[in-house]
């Protein structure tokens, strides 16, 4: 790593990513969520980049604590490594002393996991739609009871 986040709120990779860090800095931002497409039983390169490069957060002040985290994952088969995504990149919430929660009911689980299927993609996917739902209900849920 470069370490230039060490110095200030910054990264020191000129692109999109430092439009996204007073955004994900601000205190008024309660709730967080990350979706993925699921490559090979984990997240996409991109998605884990990002990740990796939300250790600017870390080094100045610990600013994703205590903000609740969700993830979504869409794999290209119902069972396609959708559930190890999720864990992954719940364990980089964990790392940032985040607050994680799954979707809730009816299924309860670690998240929304979705399926683009062969045919209407992840809108034909009734079921995966219902935990993304739910996922972002319960965001909201725990984000209101926290602030």
């Amino acid at each position: 790593s470069c370490n230039i986040c060490k110095q200030d709120l910054i990264c020191g990779i000129d692109d999109d990513f430092g439009e996204l860090i007073p955004v994900l800095a601000d205190k008024d931002v309660a709730g967080i969520i990350i979706g993925t497409p699921v490559y090979f039983g984990s997240m996409t390169a991109q998605c884990k980049a990002f990740v990796d490069r939300c250790v600017v957060f870390r080094r100045n002040g610990w600013l994703l604590r205590d903000k609740v985290g969700g993830v979504l994952a869409v794999g290209g088969v119902r069972h396609g490594g959708q559930e190890l995504t999720l864990q992954d990149v719940r364990a980089a919430m964990l790392c940032h002393d985040m607050i994680c929660v799954g979707d809730g009911r009816p299924s309860g689980h670690f998240g929304a996991t979705l399926y683009s299927g062969d045919k209407g993609g992840v809108e034909a996917d009734e079921d995966g739609l219902e935990t993304a739902r739910n996922l972002g209900r319960r965001i909201a849920e725990v984000a209101l009871r926290l602030n």
